[in-house]
């Protein structure tokens, strides 16, 4: 995701996903059923990297969704990295209180 020139951004349409500096990489999600393709996307590309993921376009989450937020953020921790949720509107943030994952993820 880095070139010749400096940080590069790419996106699938909906996510942009920037890398910010050479350990961490900035990625702004849209709704499902893309976030879920945006999430496995960056899951597979196992950026050696902290990943922070920026919710402001995100209305609702899955079961899904949060089954996969939990194998990023446990791909990263294993790779001693971290991931960071910011911008999480109120009913997303709910959904993470209600399944105590509030406790779990670090969110700005």
């Amino acid at each position: 995701m880095t070139n010749k020139h400096g940080p590069e951004a790419r996106g699938t349409g909906t996510m942009s996903v920037r890398q910010i500096s050479s350990s961490m990489l900035l990625a702004t999600l849209a709704e499902d059923p893309v976030m879920t393709d945006d999430v496995t996307a960056i899951l597979h590309h196992s950026p050696a990297c902290d990943v922070v993921l920026d919710f402001a376009g995100v209305g609702y989450v899955t079961s899904a969704n949060l089954s996969l937020l939990l194998r990023l953020r446990q791909h990263l921790v294993e790779q001693d990295r971290t991931l960071t949720l910011r911008n999480i509107p109120p009913v997303v943030q709910n959904a993470f209180s209600i399944t105590g994952l509030d406790h779990v993820f670090d969110v700005e």
